[in-house]
């Protein structure tokens, strides 16, 4: 098993980008993978297509931050894929 370093740095802004089941509360459990980081959204985008939703989200923190609120979101039972990009 190879482990993967990931390296504490300056906050930078991400921007993470998940397709979600569009199920009752799924905005709020996707906020309070958030808030129990302490992390500030700094903006949310939920676009509904029928059964699913993509949704958008921008925030300000470390590479570890921003790995370890995508591998959390991965977990939701909604969640169907997750993929992000660095705004730097």
């Amino acid at each position: 098993m190879r482990m993967q370093t990931i390296q504490l740095n300056a906050p930078q802004r991400h921007t993470l980008v998940f397709a979600v089941r569009n199920n009752p509360g799924v905005v709020q459990r996707i906020a309070s993978v958030f808030s129990r980081r302490g992390v500030a959204l700094q903006e949310l985008y939920f676009r509904q297509n029928g059964a699913f939703a993509q949704v958008h989200l921008s925030f300000e923190g470390s590479d570890w931050l921003a790995h370890q609120v995508t591998c959390q979101m991965e977990k939701l039972l909604d969640a169907v894929s997750a993929s992000g990009e660095d705004l730097g």
